[in-house]
């Protein structure tokens, strides 16, 4: 699968680097987009991709596992040119087994009117039909991101749609919550579930489902731009929310223009993701903010934070970033970032003036972090994290923080050849079935030059073992969004969760679940949380393979 260059560069090195650009390979060469989102659409056990929510290429399977242009024949190319659509989550809303597909665009048409979002129907033949008004679902603002979790826990999945700004940036539009009825429709239950967004009217642009507090009832976390505190709506029960983030301290920090805490600027927050870092069985937060770094606007933005969850009883949060060792953007004199192992291995030259970006020491390089993906790559049992850079900056490249098992990361996108600069795209997904974990994103080589979706395949030489899950849902949604499995293996009990929507402006990764077990040559037992509240515990799971989880009904006692 590698290219002639790749196994040169191997052999001059003497090591592989840690992914291998398959784009070209897969049928991907020259695909531009920044929104990524994973899920097998057609059910024949290999995960397709859709580029910016229109754009849906197909997994041809082995032994290339190539991918093709599925759009024109699946009958979304046409809807998304007249609607303007940037990002779209994969859910099965009507629960028949096929991933429907809910997208947004955060635009305006001609007329300066918001383009609304699609509800298209995976019609289980390989084609979409939009079932938007049959849905009554009616969104007149600008959605810039969306995601599905069971809300209420009734077995179908709902939809938190994050709206964003006016053309002009003057005002905001609230967001909205929408409750899967059952027979094709959704009823707006914001207001009824107190998410009071239509009062604050904060711009929001990622949305990110998780039971953080471990009692069953999914909440949401919200990322908001234009310095506007970030949303943890609680669900209490399945009624009702109310925004915990500034009790349990992911609200971000509050301060005012000089730099003193407590005033209401806050961060330019564009995506979140959850992950368990350090396997205690909560969920902890990624969020990525874009921070201005110059003069005027430094001392009031926002960094980026690594949300440690304490667990209970209390499930409060403290950002540990600093100590783990995912850094700030600085203000040394030039802005060229070290170079990686992996550069210096090549002979890579000291930055001189012809290519560094110009600056000045009073003016510092802003931090332009714009969304997060966790997985566990290297299959050693942490969770490692992928967060892409925005604008086209030498220094907005992607950052793979590689977990170490303690805490603290160290970052090897350049070792792990996946450094990229100028996207939003962030999305796992093993597409070539073989157990670790492969990244797509896109952006672009260097400035100035052509961005495109790149698909990175992990070269997978680690020799650690692993458990991938697809579950399915009987008495929850069949889709199993929100379904949380816990592997006990080694003294670790390793912690993930089925998305319906992550990141930055509705992406996803793949829902099929993946734990890297290290040297662990068998696991103790599995114990699920399926969406309806039912636990099961399991025994006898086969390793280094793909099982299919069905969810018991009735559930075990």
């Amino acid at each position: 699968m590698y290219s002639a260059s790749l196994l040169m560069l191997t052999a001059v090195l003497g090591a592989e680097p840690f992914f291998a650009d398959v784009s070209e390979h897969v049928g991907l060469s020259g695909v531009a987009g920044h929104f990524i989102s994973a899920a097998d659409y057609n059910n024949d056990g290999y995960v397709d991709l859709l580029v910016d929510g229109h754009r849906l290429f197909r997994n041809l399977g082995p032994p290339e596992y190539m991918f093709r242009d599925a759009a024109d024949e699946a009958g979304l190319e046409p809807l998304s040119s007249e609607h303007e659509i940037g990002h779209a989550v994969f859910g099965d809303f009507d629960n028949d087994g096929c991933p429907d597909l809910f997208a947004t665009s955060g635009k305006f048409d001609e007329k300066g009117d918001p383009c609304e979002p699609i509800l298209w129907r995976n019609k289980c033949d390989g084609t979409f039909e939009d079932v938007t008004e049959r849905s009554k679902i009616a969104n007149p603002y600008p959605a810039q991101a969306a995601a599905w979790a069971d809300y209420d826990r009734d077995g179908l999945p709902d939809i938190y749609i994050a709206n964003y700004e006016t053309a002009e940036s003057t005002d905001y539009f609230p967001d909205t919550l929408w409750r899967n009825n059952g027979d094709g429709t959704f009823a707006d239950e914001t207001l009824v579930a107190g998410i009071n967004d239509d009062v604050l009217k904060h711009p929001g642009r990622g949305v990110a489902w998780c039971d953080f507090d471990n009692d069953f009832w999914p909440d949401v976390y919200v990322a908001n731009y234009r310095l506007r505190p970030n949303y943890l709506w609680r669900n209490v029960g399945g009624r009702w929310f109310y925004d915990a983030a500034l009790v349990r301290g992911v609200a971000g920090v509050g301060r005012n223009e000089d730099g003193s805490a407590g005033g209401p600027l806050f961060g330019h927050t564009i995506g979140a993701a959850w992950g368990d870092i350090d396997n205690d069985g909560n969920f902890d937060l990624f969020v990525a903010n874009l921070a201005h770094k110059d003069a005027e606007r430094g001392p009031y933005n926002d960094d980026s934070k690594l949300y440690l969850n304490s667990g209970p009883p209390r499930y409060e949060f403290r950002n540990i970033r600093a100590q783990a060792g995912i850094r700030l953007h600085d203000s040394r004199l030039m802005t060229h970032d070290p170079p990686s192992l992996f550069e210096l291995r090549r002979g890579t030259p000291e930055p001189t003036a012809d290519n560094r970006q110009p600056t000045t020491a009073s003016v510092p390089r802003d931090e332009l972090f714009a969304g997060a993906a966790f997985a566990d790559f290297d299959n050693d049992g942490d969770l490692d994290l992928f967060v892409p850079q925005i604008y086209d900056l030498a220094h907005a490249q992607g950052r793979l923080y590689r977990n170490k098992g303690d805490l603290t990361f160290e970052e090897i996108a350049g070792e792990a050849g996946v450094r990229r600069i100028d996207t939003y795209a962030a999305a796992w997904a093993d597409f070539d079935n073989d157990g670790c974990p492969d990244l797509v994103t896109a952006g672009r080589e260097k400035t100035g030059a052509r961005p495109s979706v790149k698909v990175f395949a992990n070269t997978c030489t680690w020799g650690n073992h692993f458990v991938g899950a697809k579950l399915v849902g009987s008495r929850s949604n069949r889709m199993a969004i929100g379904a949380v499995m816990r592997v006990h293996a080694g003294g670790k009990v390793l912690t993930r969760q089925i998305e319906g929507g992550s990141g930055s402006h509705g992406q996803q990764n793949s829902p099929v679940l993946h734990f890297g077990l290290g040297k662990d040559a068998k696991i103790d037992k599995v114990e699920i949380t399926w969406p309806s509240g039912c636990v099961e515990t399991r025994v006898g799971v086969k390793i280094d393979a793909l099982t299919t989880f069905l969810e018991p009904d009735p559930c075990p006692p």
